[in-house]
């Protein structure tokens, strides 16, 4: 099986996995995924590499970067799945939810 995600930030609706038909299973909960540093999204690696070697918290975002850095809490991610067991298929399109639609779209 393969697992792949749409960004819910990016306004990503997996539309490519629903047109060949991979299984839906929901969205993740939001998540902490980085932070706003001058203005501009950054993801948590980026900012820990700037960091060099502190650890990677708001504090020190705001301490060594940007004292008005803001932690950035994504949406959540689409997540698809295509199965090719056949012996686990079952188990998987039992767990499948409806496509998310754009709401442009319909």
């Amino acid at each position: 099986m393969v697992y792949s995600y749409a960004d819910v930030d990016q306004k990503h609706y997996g539309t490519i996995y629903q047109a060949t038909n991979w299984i839906y299973l929901g969205q993740s909960e939001p998540y902490s995924s980085g932070y706003i540093v001058n203005g501009k999204q950054m993801h948590r690696r980026s900012v820990s590499a700037k960091l060099k070697g502190k650890p990677c918290n708001l504090t020190n975002v705001q301490k060594y970067l940007d004292g008005n850095a803001k932690e950035f809490i994504s949406e959540g991610k689409r997540k698809y799945v295509q199965v090719f067991d056949k012996t686990i298929l079952k188990k998987y399109l039992k767990l499948a939810k409806p496509y998310p639609k754009n709401a442009r779209e319909v």
